[in-house]
């Protein structure tokens, strides 16, 4: 009895099952496919953020290199200006102090026997004797009159 119950149990039920079985297999594969694609994606867009920040973080850096760069130069630029103001001042006082020389100069060959013995006598007297030996001496008195005149 038991075997014709068996054998009723008809051909096409087992049939069902192996392929409720199948179904049941493939769907989970294709369960488990989704589920891998969904993390590579995810892996992907990591992946993606990951670059992104990393090209970021190299724009900043370059931006940085260059901020740098660009203070460097104003640094030399601003350098090279004050060097040439202080030449350019430098000069100036060198001028003034020559034209103060010159000036000095012809003062002291172009002025009269009395206002060379005046400035003898403002400057410090050094050399007491030699002044009034160059008093006494008339002719370089005139040379000094005829090259102002």
């Amino acid at each position: 009895m038991y075997e014709e119950l068996m054998k009723s149990v008809s051909a096409s039920d087992l049939c069902c099952s192996v392929e409720q079985q199948q179904q049941q297999q493939q769907q989970h594969e294709a369960q488990e496919e989704q589920q891998h694609q969904h993390q590579q994606r995810y892996q992907s867009q990591e992946e993606q953020q990951q670059q992104q920040q990393q090209h970021g973080a190299q724009e900043e850096q370059q931006q940085c290199q260059q901020q740098l760069g660009a203070q460097e130069e104003q640094q030399l630029l601003l350098q090279q200006k004050q060097l040439r103001q202080q030449q350019h001042e430098q000069q100036e006082q060198q001028k003034q102090q020559d034209q103060e020389l010159r000036e000095q100069k012809r003062r002291r060959r172009c002025s009269s026997p009395e206002q060379q013995q005046q400035q003898r006598q403002e400057q410090p007297q050094q050399q007491p004797q030699q002044q009034q030996v160059s008093d006494s001496q008339q002719p370089a008195v005139d040379r000094r009159e005829n090259l102002c005149q």
